[in-house]
């Protein structure tokens, strides 16, 4: 009896450990920039371009979509609602350089924005941080 719970006990951590290891987001976003920048404090075009990295533990692992969020303040960007910008869901492996296409940027503005990014498996990164 000892050995069969045992060996039960051991089947259902290793199925665990299997299912948590699945559930690993396999890219995370890192190096947000704006024309160059982390964070500039202030731009001199209306259509900045985007731009972001990515890192993964899983060799050639690589995006296959992205939405970018872009709001008037941290707060719209939490709740997950960009009234700059909202891409929706593009499929693109694009990472650099990506142009803004949102409503106009005001002089003295500051836009908050974030990224998430889909892989090859079509699943879901975590948004990236919220960036300026």
């Amino acid at each position: 009896m000892k050995i069969a719970t045992n060996w039960l006990v051991f089947s259902l951590l290793g199925l665990l450990l299997l299912f948590s290891s699945c559930s690993r987001q396999n890219l995370q976003i890192v190096n947000l920039q704006c024309e160059y920048a982390e964070n500039p404090l202030g731009l001199n075009d209306p259509y900045p371009r985007l731009s972001w990295e990515l890192q993964s533990k899983k060799n050639g692992a690589s995006q296959t979509a992205h939405p970018i969020l872009i709001a008037t303040s941290r707060h719209e960007l939490e709740q997950d609602h960009g009234d700059l910008w909202d891409t929706g869901k593009i499929y693109s492996n694009r990472t650099a350089q990506i142009p803004y296409n949102g409503k106009p940027l005001n002089a003295r503005q500051c836009a908050f924005w974030k990224v998430r990014v889909w892989d090859a498996g079509d699943k879901p990164s975590h948004w990236s941080h919220i960036a300026t």
